[in-house]
C-alpha cells in the first residue's frame, strides 16, 4: 500500500476498552470472589432472569464464569478509572458485561448478539449503566462484526427500557404475562437495534 493510500484510524487503539468513566477489563478465574460479589446482591439477577429468586451459589458462580470465557464475544469486568503514571488504569470492578449469541442454538453467520449488564447497587442511577451500554453497543458493531443486537427484560425493569430507548433500541415484541413475580404478572419485552440504525444515531 502506497503513502497516498495509506487511512488513519478514526480513534487510536489504547482507548478501545475505555469509555468516559470506565474500564473494561477481562473476567480471570482469579476474580471468582469479585464476581461472586456482584452477582449475589439482591436485584441483579431478578431483574432480567426468570428464575426463582434464589441467593446464587460460590459453585454455579464459577461455572457460569468458566462457561462464558468460552463462550462469550466479550466477557469483562466494568471498572472506575484509574490513573497511574498518567495512564488510564482499570480499577476497583463495579459491575460485569457479558456478550453472547441469543441462544446456544444461533449460528454465528446470522450476526446477532444480545448482552446483560450487572452493577453493584450503589454504582446504579449513576450513569454508568447507560455508559457501558453505550461502549458495549459500540464494540459489537465496531469490533465483532455484529449486525443485529437484542436485549430483553421484563416490563418491570422501566429504568433498563428507557435506558434502552434513550439510546435508540426498538421495541420488537413482548410475551404477554408470562412471569410471575410479586404475586403479579408482568411481560417480558424484546427490544433491539440493527447496525444501520445505529450508524444513523
Amino acid at each position: 500500500m502506497t503513502q497516498g493510500h495509506m487511512m488513519s484510524l478514526p480513534r487510536p487503539v489504547n482507548t478501545l476498552f475505555v469509555s468516559e468513566q470506565l474500564v473494561y477489563r477481562s473476567v480471570q478465574m482469579s476474580d471468582l470472589d469479585t464476581f461472586y460479589r456482584i452477582i449475589s446482591e439482591p436485584g441483579c439477577m431478578e431483574l432480567g432472569h426468570p428464575l426463582i429468586p434464589r441467593p446464587p451459589t460460590q459453585n454455579s458462580m464459577d461455572e457460569f464464569v468458566e462457561s462464558y470465557q468460552k463462550k462469550a464475544l466479550i466477557f469483562v469486568f466494568i471498572c472506575l478509572q484509574e490513573s497511574e503514571d498518567g495512564k488510564v488504569t482499570a480499577g476497583k470492578p463495579i459491575g460485569s458485561l457479558n456478550m453472547s449469541p441469543p441462544s446456544l442454538q444461533a449460528r454465528e453467520d446470522h450476526r446477532s448478539t444480545s448482552f446483560s449488564i450487572w452493577l453493584l447497587e450503589e454504582y446504579r442511577g449513576k450513569g454508568y449503566g447507560e455508559e457501558a451500554t453505550k461502549w458495549a453497543v459500540d464494540w459489537a458493531f465496531n469490533y465483532a462484526g455484529v449486525h443485529r443486537i437484542e436485549l430483553w427484560s421484563f416490563s418491570f425493569n422501566e429504568a433498563a427500557i428507557r435506558l434502552w430507548e434513550k439510546i435508540g433500541f426498538t421495541l420488537e415484541g413482548r410475551k404477554r404475562e408470562n412471569v410471575w413475580f410479586q404475586r403479579r404478572w408482568f411481560d417480558t419485552v424484546l427490544y433491539s437495534i440493527l447496525e444501520q440504525e445505529w450508524e444513523r444515531i
